[in-house]
């Protein structure tokens, strides 16, 4: 088993769904780099939005299973066709760490300035 954390390059709807808690299961065709061995729960994964290094989130496999239901879909045709065709899918459930921020606010505490004016970023509505 590696502890280097699998990469999972996804189009940008389904990065956005994870990101946003609406999708928690990536389908793969289930083979070499798809299976129980390499996709086995508790190990680190990180998603990407495409290829970029830009939009990344890190998270943990929380269940693999194999299924047929998948690959029924009319997305799976397009995506798959006849390349795995007869195979089932790789379910890969994730849970997708919380984005933290980190930000050091003693320096602008110890000034007296507002740091939501110093970071660059809008606080929140119930901040402001």
């Amino acid at each position: 088993m590696s502890d280097k954390p699998l990469f999972i390059p996804l189009k940008g709807e389904y990065f956005d769904a994870f990101v946003a808690g609406t999708k928690d299961t990536e389908y793969r065709p289930y083979g070499p780099k798809w299976n129980e061995e390499v996709c086995y729960p508790g190990r680190r994964v990180t998603i990407s939005r495409g290829y970029g290094k830009k939009h990344r989130r890190t998270g943990t496999i929380k269940r693999f299973y194999t299924s047929w239901g998948p690959t029924q879909g009319e997305d799976w045709e397009k995506l798959y066709a006849e390349k795995h065709k007869g195979k089932p899918a790789a379910c890969i459930e994730i849970v997708v760490d919380p984005e933290y921020t980190v930000t050091s606010n003693h320096h602008e505490e110890d000034h007296g300035k507002d740091s939501s004016r110093t970071s660059g970023r809008i606080p929140p509505a119930h901040a402001r």
